[in-house]
């Protein structure tokens, strides 16, 4: 068995020592045109193709934080295929969440990284990330197949909602490749579960249950 990195563009693929890219790995054509629009909204930059991304956001004279900072925030816009929602308590929780600051070194077992904070007048949206390996089985030739390894980005945006005593928790999933043990393999439960502990440290809060009612609710309104 040969393992190999193929460098195809896939789905949230880290590129290492290019950030820029890796965040647009994570977002779809249409996200990257309403990042393109709010950085230039008087410049009217024409965008057909992902591959032209990097260049057409370049292309706006804005500085690569603001760039990406601004990628960050439409991601954290956009629904996502899994949401949890929990319980929030704990004292003072409103001035706690309301002074949340980022901190970017790694925590837990997954190497979280809180990455992008955005304050709005009833909650406070947190982006965390982290890495995934995957490693799925390429056949070469009618005899022999070879693993091909990547590393994804999976981002895991938090809404805290201190006045109603909510937490929202969305993440897109991931895929680890059909190459890789089950012993391997992450759960996502495990991974929400790294966040939560992350935040009840930091915060001096609490996640508990939340009946399936008022979920619903919130999520309608939301």
């Amino acid at each position: 068995m040969t393992v190999i990195n193929t460098g195809v563009f896939r789905s949230r693929q880290i590129v290492e020592d290019d950030r820029l890219q890796t965040l647009l790995n994570s977002l779809t054509l249409d996200q990257i045109r309403a990042a393109l629009l709010s950085l230039a909204p008087q410049r009217r930059l024409s965008l057909k193709a992902h591959k032209e991304a990097e260049t057409t956001l370049l292309k706006t004279n804005r500085s690569l934080t603001d760039i990406e900072t601004v990628l960050l925030e439409t991601e954290s816009e956009t629904p996502f295929k899994h949401c949890v929602f929990v319980r929030l308590s704990g004292t003072n929780v409103q001035d706690r969440i309301s002074s949340f600051e980022l901190d970017e070194q790694a925590q837990g077992a997954f190497g979280l990284r809180a990455v992008f904070v955005r304050k709005f007048e009833s909650c406070v949206s947190v982006t965390f990330e982290h890495s995934v390996k995957v490693r799925e089985w390429k056949e070469v030739s009618t005899e022999s197949r070879k693993v091909r390894h990547d590393t994804l980005r999976h981002p895991i945006v938090v809404r805290l909602y201190p006045t109603q005593g909510i937490a929202a928790f969305f993440y897109p999933g991931f895929s680890q490749g059909n190459a890789t043990q089950r012993w391997e393999s992450i759960d996502y439960r495990d991974v929400i579960a790294d966040v939560m502990a992350h935040l009840e440290a930091k915060l001096a809060v609490s996640f508990f249950p939340l009946p399936t009612r008022e979920c619903v609710k919130i999520f309608v309104e939301g």
